[in-house]
């Protein structure tokens, strides 16, 4: 959580009116989101109230299967598994 990177260019744009967005997101490794999740959210929203820009929010299942996926000769991968775990987040 690096609230503070890059925050002098942010106030750069935003005093000479160039345009900014906001990113955030997460990989998901499991179908529940906990109280947890929900602070960057949070505080992202505010930034964007805040500087009056659009945010970006990305959900990287690709991510955690990259790290945490399996292939079994048997079974295939288990992409599937984050894609879902993904959809229900």
């Amino acid at each position: 959580f690096f609230s503070h990177r890059d925050m002098n260019l942010i106030m750069d744009c935003l005093e000479a009116d160039r345009p900014i967005y906001l990113y955030t997101g997460r990989g998901p490794s499991s179908s529940a989101m906990h109280l947890g999740h929900l602070v960057p959210f949070l505080f992202t929203q505010w930034l964007q109230e805040a500087f009056d820009c659009p945010l970006v929010i990305q959900m990287t299942d690709d991510e955690k299967f990259i790290f945490k996926g399996v292939y079994e000769d048997e079974t295939g991968d288990n992409l599937d598994y984050f894609a879902g775990v993904t959809l229900e987040n």
